[in-house]
């Protein structure tokens, strides 16, 4: 779509999603490893041949956690919560509820620190840390992380591979951490959507909550289905990188 500049603002100020903007995207699109790199285990985006889209949340858990398990549970669907560690030891009963209704639980570090800038040990410690509490809080062992800010290099990546996790990104950043209004939402997602995206949500913002049931529905409409990341990979024929054989894991300082 070719489209003048007035008409373009017009269409962005609504929430319409306009892709592959970022000349890094290029790069990864000519390399052939924008969907999926294996050579670092990263993914931002599934097959284009499956009729699923996942709807990732970061950083929660957190109060509104439950509008927004409601909401997935009213709509048929279910989604990819990438959890702070030291929210999750505040909220323990919400991440077991998360899990409980059918969602995957992923990893969003222990407490939300850029980690390029980190040491090798701090890095290890972040994703360490919160796959224990998560762990402990809701019985599961997570496979999926995310790295804050989406910002990560090389040590990350590596890291992630060695405790057996993949590292996502997505093809949809709804922008939704500006508390832009539900509509605005709802039009992020679903105004230039593809089969196989991973949609950019945060679960601590009311407007995304009240988006949620709009999204479902324009989904079901164009015949495409909310799973989970996990799912969305699984019918990719994208496999998560083994998990470290035991006693071969290094173990970081026990959370408190």
């Amino acid at each position: 779509m070719v489209v003048g500049g007035g008409a373009a603002w017009r269409m962005y100020a609504e929430g319409y999603y306009f892709r592959n903007l970022k000349p890094t995207d290029w790069v990864l699109h000519w390399r052939g490893v924008y969907r999926y790199d294996p050579a670092h285990h990263t993914v931002r985006q599934g097959s284009a041949k499956v009729p699923m889209v996942a709807l990732t949340f970061d950083d929660g858990p957190h109060p509104t956690t439950p509008a927004l398990l409601d909401a997935l549970k009213a709509g048929g669907a279910h989604g990819t919560f990438f959890l702070v560690g030291s929210n999750v030891v505040k909220a323990p009963d919400l991440a077991r509820r998360i899990a409980a209704e059918g969602n995957e639980v992923a990893n969003h570090t222990r407490t939300h620190l850029r980690l390029p800038p980190l040491r090798d040990d701090q890095i290890r410690h972040e994703l360490n840390d919160d796959t224990i509490v998560i762990a402990r809080a809701t019985g599961k062992r997570v496979r999926l992380f995310r790295p804050p800010g989406g910002q990560f290099d090389g040590r990350v990546t590596a890291e992630a591979a060695r405790e057996g996790m993949t590292t996502v990104l997505w093809s949809n950043n709804t922008g939704d951490w500006r508390a832009k209004p539900p509509r605005w939402v709802v039009n992020r997602v679903l105004s230039n959507v593809q089969p196989g995206d991973i949609v950019l949500l945060h679960e601590d913002h009311a407007e995304t909550v009240a988006a949620i049931p709009a999204i479902l529905a324009g989904l079901r409409e164009r015949g495409l289905r909310a799973v989970t990341v996990s799912e969305l990979l699984a019918a990719s024929g994208i496999a998560a990188p083994p998990l470290p054989a035991p006693g071969k894991r290094i173990r970081a300082r026990q959370p408190q």
